[in-house]
């Protein structure tokens, strides 16, 4: 039996005046997410898709991905859809099939792996006045050897050793404003994470503080942790 469904009920998945189908009938595939994925360098994510019919309610069906781009620089299991990092680069496209129905694709790109950080500033940090940033800077030495690359996107947990309470941290301007004890912040472009420190009242004569990252596979990153001696004038 051929029943029409009009498009306000599927408006995610064709562009088309009616959708006509059976029901059970696989008519769409939605891919769950984004359709523009990150993925580090030797790590893994798993990309999900649903089978549809024409009342939107998933069915069963045998989804297959594969690759849309010639030399890629990921692997991808046609069967689960996971997709490791080989190559830093991309985006290089990966589409969900049944049959002849092919779904949106996702645009998948790799970052490098963080495998060094170091202080962007001194590691002794003197006369800091409430609105001076510190931080560290994210390198990945492996993927051009000899030359360090910076690398953006990377998160890093800052967080106050000592004294906790009197001395907080927060996001450079045009962030996020709230103080805390730890903050997880992202690299830049040029693979710096700042933060800045914040005292109310009377400053105290220093403040320690721990910058740590891992890998996308939580693995050590070379110079992690990096601490820092925030010195008040």
């Amino acid at each position: 039996m051929i029943r029409r469904l009009l498009p306000l009920a599927l408006p995610v998945l064709l562009a088309c005046e009616t959708l006509t189908g059976t029901f059970g009938e696989v008519i769409a595939l939605q891919v769950e997410g984004s359709t523009a994925r990150r993925v580090e360098e030797g790590a893994s994510l798993t990309l999900t898709a649903t089978a549809l019919d024409v009342a939107g309610s998933p069915v069963a069906a045998d989804i297959t991905w594969g690759i849309l781009d010639t030399v890629p620089g990921i692997t991808l299991d046609t069967v689960t859809g996971v997709v490791t990092g080989v190559t830093p680069g991309g985006p290089w496209r990966v589409q969900a099939r049944v049959g002849d129905l092919r779904a949106t694709a996702v645009a998948v790109t790799v970052a490098g792996a963080p495998d060094s950080v170091e202080a962007a500033s001194d590691t002794i940090v003197t006369a800091i006045g409430p609105n001076t940033p510190f931080g560290i800077r994210v390198l990945d030495l492996t993927t051009l050897p000899g030359t360090p690359m910076p690398l953006a996107g990377v998160i890093t947990h800052f967080r106050i050793l000592d004294p906790t309470g009197a001395v907080r941290l927060r996001a450079p301007p045009a962030h996020d404003s709230t103080a805390r004890d730890s903050v997880s912040l992202v690299s830049a472009g040029n693979g710096v994470v700042t933060a800045i420190a914040l005292f109310s009242g009377t400053a105290p004569d220093s403040a320690r503080v721990e910058a740590t990252l891992t890998t996308a596979l939580g693995g050590a990153v070379a110079g992690s942790p990096v601490r820092f001696l925030l010195r008040f004038p």
